[in-house]
């Protein structure tokens, strides 16, 4: 039997029970409307974890580089052997070797400019507010996948103009085979830092510092091969640091300053 007390009346109870009509618990929500007038609230600022397409093309980044990795497996391994193992420093790949190791090259140049992009829009997503701009994030994207892009290759074919104007053409030889399976490595490492920056929304001071490191790595690497190949006798250390502030630390300013450069215009006109 039930309580009369307690009976519901409409979305009310009786005025002895402890329940009363503005009840929370048991309020008739049957006959509430919310003004849609008073209903704020706030967007969440976009990022490359919430955009889909930037997402999308990291993954087929990624599905790209296993399929080069299938193919050119074998040849990479064989120029990482060559470049930290072999102690024949004057050991030279075959032609079909050079030709491969280029098509891949132009691969790893392309998914290169994109991964610095993706990078520092990250970056430039912490300190430019972009959401008062009206251009996408994938068209900012595209905007500093460009310009790493030229970037890259202006600094590639810089390096390769002041190599043969100075030195041997076995020594260019060399150093465009090393060159390559650096750059390679490079991108190799750049991309799980890429991909754990986006898809767990690493915080951007982390992100800097792993960059930081491989950067780091990279052009000790280089530097050191560059050594053992153009200027292995003592008197060339002023040469050789002349050589790599002007073609490795130069072009990163470089690009540093211009990628800046163009996020404020970006910000100030649209």
């Amino acid at each position: 039997m039930s309580n009369p007390d307690t009976l519901y009346y409409k979305g009310f109870f009786a005025r002895d029970t402890l329940l009363w009509q503005d009840s929370l618990l048991f309020r008739d929500r049957r006959q509430e409307t919310v003004p849609t007038a008073q209903l704020t609230g706030e967007l969440l600022p976009e990022t490359l974890q919430r955009n889909d397409a930037a997402s999308g093309l990291l993954m087929a980044t990624l599905l790209f580089l296993l399929v080069i990795l299938h193919f050119s497996a074998k040849s990479l391994r064989v120029r990482c052997s060559k470049l930290f193992f072999d102690p024949n420093l004057h050991a030279e790949s075959t032609e079909a070797e050079t030709a491969e190791a280029r098509r891949v090259h132009i691969c790893f140049t392309f998914q290169t400019a994109f991964l610095l992009a993706l990078l520092f829009y990250s970056y430039a997503q912490e300190r430019w507010n972009f959401e008062v701009m009206t251009l996408s994030s994938l068209h900012l994207l595209g905007i500093y996948s460009a310009i790493c892009l030229v970037l890259i290759i202006a600094k590639q074919y810089l390096t390769h103009l002041v190599n043969s104007i100075f030195f041997t053409h076995r020594q260019c030889r060399r150093w465009t085979e090393n060159a390559m399976t650096i750059f390679a490595i490079e991108s190799l490492v750049l991309l799980p830092l890429t991909m754990v920056a986006v898809y767990f929304d690493l915080p951007v001071k982390i992100t800097c510092q792993g960059f930081l490191f491989v950067l780091l790595f990279v052009k000790s690497l280089t530097l050191f091969k560059s050594f053992t190949i153009f200027f292995r006798h003592f008197h060339g250390v002023l040469h050789l640091f002349v050589y790599f502030c002007a073609l490795e630390a130069l072009p990163i300013a470089v690009g540093w300053a211009t990628l800046v450069a163009v996020t404020q215009e970006l910000t100030t006109y649209f």
